[in-house]
């Protein structure tokens, strides 16, 4: 009998030892967490940052891909009128396209940039010599053989610091992206 009362005394020992984790456990474990967190944070924002600018490029030159698919399929000429102070754009079709639908469609919406991003450059080849580069709206048209005035449109991203160039192409109405440098981009907000 002693001796099964001295094997019970040391197996409740044992279960007690081996029931939780002692504050000191705990603290590292913690500590570990934050260190783990600390560091990832920096590099997560970064990368929701740049997400946020490819974003904006993205949904403006789909937009304008759009415009050009509308003049080719409905041999119109398509406007998209870009407003630098508000930060907004949209496809603005003739009347007679628009007569077509109820309401207003989906693609003749304005859009907004993402928060803080802005229209650092609207240069477009229309032509007209008296164009002032202060204007506020500028438009750029697509034509029914898939041709545009062509010229360029500059998106800042002020998180990031960067310009993302977007060119459109006269000929073939192309859109093509270009990264400019951060020491441009802080030049031209100068």
């Amino acid at each position: 009998m002693l001796k099964y009362l001295s094997n019970y005394r040391t197996s409740l020992q044992s279960q007690k030892s081996s029931r939780g984790f002692t504050l000191l456990e705990i603290i590292i474990v913690v500590t570990l967490i934050a260190i783990l967190v600390a560091t990832a944070v920096p590099g997560f924002r970064k990368f929701y940052l740049q997400s946020l600018e490819q974003d904006a490029v993205v949904r403006v030159i789909a937009t304008l891909k759009s415009a050009q698919n509308l003049a080719i399929i409905n041999r119109v000429q398509i406007e998209v009128r870009f407003d630098t102070e508000k930060g907004l754009y949209q496809i603005v079709p003739p009347k007679e396209l628009l007569d077509k639908y109820r309401t207003t469609p989906k693609f003749a919406r304005a859009k907004t940039l993402a928060y803080g991003m802005k229209f650092s450059k609207l240069d477009f080849n229309t032509g007209d010599d008296k164009e002032d580069p202060t204007e506020k709206i500028r438009s750029v048209f697509f034509y029914a053989n898939g041709s545009s005035d062509g010229g360029k449109i500059g998106i800042f991203a002020p998180q990031t610091e960067k310009t993302t160039e977007i060119t459109i192409k006269k000929t073939t109405g192309m859109v093509l992206i270009e990264q400019a440098n951060e020491s441009e981009s802080t030049s031209n907000q100068e």
